[in-house]
């Protein structure tokens, strides 16, 4: 391609995302403890109500409503206690006039009851209770289908299951969801100056940390990668490397030779297996990006610079598997806003992501910017996270409130 001619703006490249057809994940029955972090791809219809039956809010006394009416502490009203409630059980009974019933919270509501008296508004004398206040109808009871009813929809796809959704399921007796399979993901490194982090160095080879920060980012967001090595800048290589797996990934990340340059063929290879979607966007620093899509894969060439690629996979790599998985939000999100410590200038027209430390000082959360270069790995230690800095502006005042990231 000789040079970046028709790089996209950030919210191009997520608009491209949203409409495109990716190749088909199959879906699969999975038992709920091995469906946390995947996709639905069914809806889930609750076929219980639940709590499933009227319980107790309170330590008390189930009764009549209407035989409380008119007490207060000069008047109290007089009822027998008749039964009690066991946690666990069905109450055996009812609830009759002149009758109330001992009943701890969560218990179940026995016939005939209608509201529950606390038992700080009663003073029991056995077998009798003196009720000090009128007890109005549904007092203190959650009734069976309060928090979900039976047949109602709960989840559509395209649904991330959580812990928490996770829970509720597993309340209602669900246990196991159809879901999509994650897509299998491979990563490679290029570059003749790589070699790997546990070998000895020569002057002018560098250790690849890049496929180890990239792995690690997918792997605690619940996508699991195989590393296939480092690869000299041989586009041959990369190409027969890339056709032998291609039966075996979904998706192949491509660490470096993603820039201008002789040995950076990347993107050749990835034409020859489909159409090139974006070679270059309007980020940065990440500028340097290709996105390709062949008939089973998809592959993408990410910075060779450290903090380059760190945010790519904030701001491109995980918005891609989001979308793909048909998550219906998929774009990034920020964690909050923090003021920045100093003025952060930006080029118009390009959106930009600053590296900051996130720091406590004057009862507010604050972000410090880092200074550095895109290849200082540095940048991403001392760092806890980037500020956003939109493509209309031409950049943040000291005192401005920054969108901010958390890696």
């Amino acid at each position: 391609m000789g040079e970046f001619f028709e790089t996209l703006s950030y919210e191009e490249f997520l608009t491209l995302l949203d409409g495109l057809s990716f190749p088909p994940l199959e879906t699969e029955d999975r038992p709920l403890q091995e469906a946390v972090d995947r996709i639905l791809a069914g809806s889930v219809t609750g076929e219980e109500d639940l709590p499933g039956f009227p319980r107790s809010t309170m330590d008390g006394f189930a009764l009549r409503c209407q035989e409380s009416a008119g007490a207060s502490p000069s008047s109290p009203v007089l009822l027998k206690v008749t039964g009690e409630v066991l946690m666990g059980k069905v109450p055996e009974g009812r609830v009759g006039p002149g009758e109330a019933w001992r009943i701890p919270t969560g218990g179940m509501v026995p016939e005939g009851a209608d509201g529950v008296a606390m038992v700080e508004w009663a003073e029991e004398n056995p077998p009798w209770v003196e009720l000090f206040h009128a007890v109005a109808p549904g007092a203190n009871i959650l009734a069976g289908n309060a928090d979900y009813s039976r047949g109602q929809s709960l989840f559509e796809p395209g649904q991330r299951l959580e812990p928490r959704q996770v829970q509720l399921l597993k309340a209602l007796g669900i246990g196991r969801v159809r879901v999509k399979r994650p897509p299998r993901i491979a990563l490679l490194s290029t570059g003749d100056e790589l070699v790997p982090p546990e070998s000895p160095r020569v002057w002018g080879e560098i250790r690849d940390t890049n496929s180890y920060l990239i792995g690690e980012s997918l792997s605690r967001r619940g996508y699991p990668s195989s590393f296939l090595g480092i690869l000299a800048d041989r586009p041959e290589l990369l190409e027969s490397t890339l056709r032998e797996r291609q039966g075996e990934y979904d998706l192949f990340l491509v660490s470096g030779g993603s820039s201008v340059g002789a040995k950076d063929k990347t993107v050749e290879v990835f034409r020859s297996f489909g159409e090139v979607l974006v070679h270059g966007l309007r980020l940065s620093p990440g500028k340097p990006l290709i996105l390709a899509k062949g008939e089973r894969n998809l592959f993408l060439g990410l910075p060779g610079h450290p903090l380059s690629s760190f945010v790519s996979i904030l701001t491109v790599l995980l918005p891609l598997l989001r979308r793909w998985e048909g998550e219906r939000e998929f774009r990034p999100v920020p964690q909050g806003y923090l003021r920045v410590e100093r003025n952060l200038p930006s080029k118009q027209g390009r959106e930009t992501f600053v590296p900051v430390r996130k720091v406590w000082r004057d009862s507010l959360w604050r972000a410090l910017p880092l200074r550095g270069e895109s290849g200082l790995i540095s940048l991403i230690e001392r760092s806890t996270g980037v500020i956003r800095i939109p493509s209309s502006l031409e950049g943040l005042y000291e005192g401005d409130w920054g969108e901010y990231y958390e890696f």
